[in-house]
């Protein structure tokens, strides 16, 4: 049996009527590229629940719920009192749950929505584009991954590489970004308490604290890339130390994304010998650890360990905003 809808997607053309199993495979496969909306309405709207519903989602997080009133429609069992014409925005976590709101609205079942918190949309402040809040997600995933950072620079990185104001598309607000930040956050928590007791990345922690015991410049995700590490390295030089190991931020995310994880060393003075001595340190510090140790580049200095899992616990810090 199709339902008397038509039904609009970011990645196909419109469709003139689909049964409740077509619907329902749609918005099970929302959140990947290219494909973050299921919009319908009716063909003949039931009295009802007439206008139209949409739904939207990014990437893997919850499914946005969004309505405008026909004339004459009524509230449903949880709406928020309002007229014709206004727009309203709900949220449910499951595929299941959208596809049962859906098939029930578009059958105009009376109650159809009972239990659902319907809140006006803000129409100063337009909804963040499903585009910009996959992108925020992405980027707050890598950065939470890398496990360097609390939620409330990350949550700010956000706002500074997303352009929090920008106009076409809009930005995330700082509201926003913490709540985006909250969620990835706190997913990474609860993956983390499956963990084992020792993680690569603590593995790679403690080798980084044999070599600074060792007369060794050890630097963990020190500066964005290679040239400005190399150029600051000296800055954070000790007594005592003579030569330098550290992997930067393009480092970590390399490993976040699964491609190992990369370790530039060397001395201050650039001798031979002591270029050996410095690699014999590290690669020591490193093997203690059981970690996985291959020697890449021309001359060497760099150190490639792979495969490696990154899994970094994170930072403890209250939550941002919270």
């Amino acid at each position: 049996m199709l339902l008397p809808l038509t039904v609009t997607t970011e990645s196909g053309p419109e469709r003139q009527g689909v049964s409740a199993e077509e619907l329902a495979a749609l918005l099970a496969g929302l959140g990947g590229q290219g494909d973050h909306f299921v919009s319908a309405r009716h063909t003949s709207p039931p009295a009802a629940s007439g206008g139209w519903l949409r739904v939207l989602r990014a990437g893997s997080g919850p499914f946005e719920l969004e309505r405008e009133e026909a004339p004459g429609d009524g509230d449903g069992g949880g709406a928020v009192a309002g007229g014709p014409g206004e727009r309203r925005t709900a949220r449910v976590e499951t595929a299941r749950e959208a596809a049962a709101l859906f098939s029930s609205w578009a059958a105009g079942e009376d109650g159809w929505d009972a239990g659902i918190r319907w809140q006006p949309v803000d129409h100063a402040t337009p909804q963040l584009s499903p585009h910009v809040r996959e992108e925020a997600e992405e980027l707050a995933r890598e950065l939470v991954h890398a496990g360097f950072d609390g939620r409330t620079q990350i949550a700010a990185d956000l706002l500074t590489v997303l352009g929090e104001g920008r106009s076409e598309p809009r930005g995330p607000s700082a509201a926003e970004a913490r709540g985006i930040t909250d969620q990835v956050w706190d997913a990474r928590l609860a993956e983390q308490r499956e963990w084992p007791e020792t993680t690569e990345a603590d593995r790679v922690e403690r080798a980084f604290e044999a070599m600074a015991g060792a007369g060794v410049t050890a630097r963990m995700h020190f500066q964005c890339c290679m040239p400005c590490a190399v150029g600051a390295v000296e800055d954070e030089r000790a007594e005592g130390e003579d030569g330098f190991a550290f992997f930067h931020v393009q480092d970590t995310d390399a490993a976040v994304e699964g491609r190992g994880l990369f370790i530039s060393f060397g001395s201050y003075d650039g001798d031979p010998a002591r270029e050996a001595l410095i690699a014999d340190r590290v690669t020591e510090a490193l093997r203690h650890e059981g970690l996985p140790v291959h020697t890449v580049g021309d001359p060497e200095g760099i150190i490639h360990l792979h495969p490696l899992r990154w899994r970094k616990r994170l930072p403890t810090e209250a939550p941002a905003g919270r």
